[in-house]
């Protein structure tokens, strides 16, 4: 949590994770396991992949998200995505019940948007040594 991604804890929106491609895991763990577990640090999303300040209104999840090259080369795969989805879909929720364009979303509109997607969809949020095992 004091990692290089702690200064996008406060408006995190979810974990990114590379969790269907070999690149990683442990080199030890064998192929057959891999596609089970999680990355062991997986890095916050902040609110911010969702928006561009080039366009009002608009959420941006998945193919466009605002994420760096480097930085999409972990997130382009379908489980990150889907956590962009939801997150853009409750912020599109919460924008809508109080009228604000989420582009301008400030910490109480996006502390918003963390409670819902915990509350509603069970989302991860926060780092767990539990959040990468198998049952």
């Amino acid at each position: 949590d004091d990692g290089a991604d702690s200064v996008h804890y406060d408006h995190r929106i979810g974990l990114g994770y590379y969790w269907l491609n070999s690149t990683g895991y442990e080199a030890d763990t064998p192929s057959d396991e891999a596609e089970f577990l999680a990355t062991e640090n997986p890095v916050y999303l902040p609110y911010e992949t969702l928006t561009s300040s080039y366009c009002e209104n608009l959420l941006i999840p998945g193919y466009a998200a605002s994420i760096s090259g480097q930085a999409w080369f972990e997130l382009r795969l379908q489980p990150n995505l889907c956590v962009l989805g939801d997150a853009a879909g409750i912020a599109a929720t919460v924008a809508h019940d109080h009228d604000v364009d989420p582009t301008a979303f400030g910490d109480t509109d996006i502390h918003e948007v963390q409670e819902r997607l915990r509350e509603d969809i069970d989302a991860i949020l926060d780092k767990d040594v539990s959040y990468g095992e198998v049952a």
